[in-house]
């Protein structure tokens, strides 16, 4: 224990001699102990996790894979580049000296999902078109997951004029409005891809127009709302 002294007798002949040490100086350890933010270790590909020691060391050194990662009087390390399986965990010392490895924390990354939004056959109408247009109808078009169609029930549909999985043009009013489809992964890890719908004014007045033309001369004045032929089959 510390200021103990070590003494050592040696006999010859029944002579004797003491040899006597000086006091040892016994330093206690620090205490640690290691937690992480999310405290279950779960996080998506990517995102940040912070891993913080609770001890009374004043130097820290973190491992991961048995590699150190930080060191220095911090006690907090954060880092967005952990994979699944990574193993961390952090030694506490007193300047150095008497260093106590931590508990280890076995971290699971869990993949971003592949995400994306096959558009619909019909993207244009015109602000006064008042019918419902699916955003999916589960075979063909809408949200995908891994290049695959996804139930029309799967996933959330957003932007204006949305509804649903239904795009209301009547409502989103005349402009270009970016629809979203958000997945979300039963581990919480969420990802997005976006598709374009398009809304004209249905009674915009046209100028710049010349008093004739030639038929089939394809022209269409300049700044003209759009004037491509459409039709429309109701059922």
């Amino acid at each position: 224990t510390n200021g103990d002294v070590v003494s050592v007798v040696g006999t010859s002949g029944g002579c004797s001699a003491t040899a006597t040490s000086t006091s040892f100086t016994v330093n206690s350890s620090p205490f640690v102990a290691l937690s992480s933010d999310p405290s279950s270790a779960s996080i998506c590909s990517g995102s940040n996790i912070t891993f913080t020691a609770t001890s009374n060391g004043t130097n820290f050194v973190f491992y991961r894979n048995g590699a150190p990662q930080q060191s220095g009087v911090s006690k907090t390390w954060s880092t967005t580049s952990l994979s699944n399986g990574d193993v961390v965990r952090v030694d506490a010392s007193f300047g150095g000296s008497c260093s106590v490895q931590s508990n280890q924390i076995a971290v699971t990354v869990n993949p971003i999902p592949n995400v994306g939004f096959i558009e619909p056959p019909d993207t244009d109408f015109p602000d006064n078109y008042g019918y419902a247009v699916f955003l999916s109808n589960g075979v063909t078009y809408g949200g995908t997951l891994n290049s695959a169609v996804l139930p029309t029930n799967q996933g959330v549909y957003s932007g204006p004029g949305v509804i649903g999985n239904r795009f209301y043009p009547i409502v989103a009013g005349a402009g270009n409005h970016t629809i979203l489809f958000t997945y979300t992964t039963p581990s919480g890890c969420s990802n997005s891809s976006s598709i374009v719908m398009r809304v004209t004014t249905a009674f915009a007045t046209v100028n710049n127009l010349n008093p004739s033309y030639c038929e089939n001369s394809g022209f269409q004045p300049a700044n003209a709302p759009f004037l491509t032929p459409r039709s429309i089959t109701y059922t």
